[in-house]
């Protein structure tokens, strides 16, 4: 496939111009899977995906360890459809958790699991 396609647009409205997402494809291998990484500093967890289209809305929330959805915010990819969130863990009770990214226009759907051990919810 070829690089990322431009586009332009005019209508009643007006007019504007944008650029798709870079696709990553494997013929034979594994699905398309959008891809969510996480990184942590102390209490503060940093999540990135360069799976989104540009400038797109993307909500975010968090499964608890007993399975509930947590809503956070809506962030928005930046204009290469790159998306980095961050999350205070502190008061988090210990356990199994995953952060799960929507993409609004995409609806492609990232999530990555994290454990926070029981010293992370020490003050």
């Amino acid at each position: 496939l070829g690089p990322r396609l431009l586009f332009t647009w005019n209508d009643e409205t007006g007019s504007s111009s944008g650029q798709s997402n870079e696709l990553n494809l494997q013929v034979g291998g594994p699905g398309f899977s959008p891809l969510l990484q996480a990184t942590t500093n102390e209490r503060t967890l940093t999540f990135s995906s360069p799976s989104f289209a540009p400038n797109e809305p993307v909500g975010l929330w968090y499964n608890t360890p007993d399975g509930r959805a947590v809503p956070l915010t809506t962030a928005f990819a930046d204009s290469d459809g790159n998306l980095t969130a961050t999350l205070d863990t502190t008061g988090l009770p210990s356990g199994s958790y995953s952060i799960v990214a929507y993409g609004h226009w995409t609806e492609f759907t990232a999530l990555t699991p994290f454990t926070l051990p029981t010293a992370a919810r020490a003050a």
